[in-house]
């Protein structure tokens, strides 16, 4: 009989739930459900051990996922995870049934929900990230900012922004405040800040001025250059349309996008540019006096990213939580830059 390695060494049989039919149909099943968790957790690092198990990781915590009848029938299979020791940092989430009378034994104290065999997907986002949270307050862990403290973080954030804004003059000072805040608000490890020169009325005339740019893990040199207010860059096209626009990878562009992405920087330096969102600085009037453009959108704000692995591992999508802080946060700071140029 085919057997499988788990993590401490030990072999487990192959899944044999009642006959070899019923039991590759659940494996599918599961199969399938891990491309759907990986789709939609990408927060959260998943993997899969054993054919029968899913393994949901965040932090110190993991949220474990099988079917009910592989629990019930191989129960020495999820011994590394469901030891007395682990039970505050993983939750055991089953697909199927189990008996009332089974849910005493001892081996169930970290059973933290049952699914149907084909949960929906706001099911499984909705059980897993409630595991997390029971997890973080079994152990007395902080709730950081993307937690349940999110909210009152962000507000926090965004009223300290409001007043700094506010009371800075100095155009330079003001220009790396407003890129600074926004990426600390939105977790981003680099960014630039353009601003639009020229008459208002007619794009032609007008010219995007890069005057910033910052970066957590890499040192390089830079200077300014201008470019026209166009639709051949990302901060043209986002000046012109006054949208934000979200790329999860710039190096993936879409084939209707009238813009590309210059690599000459990553080449240069090492860097990897993954993901992306740009957002227009605007006045009270809606006329576009600069461009903010924030890169990779780190798990942990201390992170650097040294390579590409690095961001394979580190960098998320640039969310719609995401864009709604810094879209409130470009609204201070387009008024306060119209100010500081008056």
């Amino acid at each position: 009989m085919p057997t499988d390695t788990i993590d401490n060494g030990e072999s487990a049989r192959a899944v044999r739930i009642g006959d070899p039919p019923a039991a590759s149909a659940v494996l599918e099943e599961l199969s399938q459900l891990f491309g759907r968790i990986k789709a939609l957790c990408l927060q959260h690092e998943v993997h899969r051990p054993h054919p029968g198990i899913i393994l949901v990781h965040h932090d110190n915590f993991v949220v474990l996922l099988a079917p009910a009848q592989l629990w019930i029938e191989v129960p020495q299979l999820f011994i590394p995870w469901c030891e007395a020791d682990k039970l505050e940092t993983t939750s055991v989430l089953l697909l199927g049934k189990i008996e009332r009378q089974q849910l005493t034994e001892p081996r169930n104290q970290g059973l933290f929900g049952l699914f149907s065999r084909d949960p929906s997907d706001s099911e499984l986002v909705l059980n897993i990230e409630r595991a997390f949270d029971w997890m973080r307050l079994k152990t007395g862990h902080q709730f950081r900012a993307e937690s349940l403290t999110r909210s009152e973080y962000e507000f926090g954030e965004l009223a300290e922004i409001a007043r700094a804004l506010t009371t800075e003059r100095d155009i330079e000072r003001l220009l790396g405040l407003i890129l600074e805040k926004s990426r600390i608000v939105t977790g981003s490890d680099a960014g630039s800040l353009y601003v639009v020169e020229g008459p208002t009325a007619g794009s032609g005339a007008r010219r995007l001025h890069f005057k910033l740019s910052q970066n957590d893990s890499v040192k390089f040199d830079w200077s300014e250059f201008t470019m026209p207010v166009d639709r051949n860059s990302m901060a043209g096209w986002v000046a012109l349309e006054r949208q934000t626009i979200r790329i999860d990878d710039v190096y993936e562009l879409s084939k209707s996008a009238t813009f590309g992405f210059d690599r000459s920087f990553d080449e240069r330096t090492g860097y990897r540019t993954k993901g992306m969102i740009c957002t227009p600085l605007t006045n009270n009037r809606g006329d576009v006096l600069g461009v903010l453009q924030l890169i990779n959108k780190k798990r942990h704000a201390g992170l650097r990213l040294t390579n590409a692995l690095d961001v394979d591992q580190h960098v998320v999508p640039f969310d719609e939580r995401s864009e709604q802080v810094l879209t409130a946060v470009a609204a201070q700071a387009g008024i306060a830059l119209e100010n500081a140029l008056l």
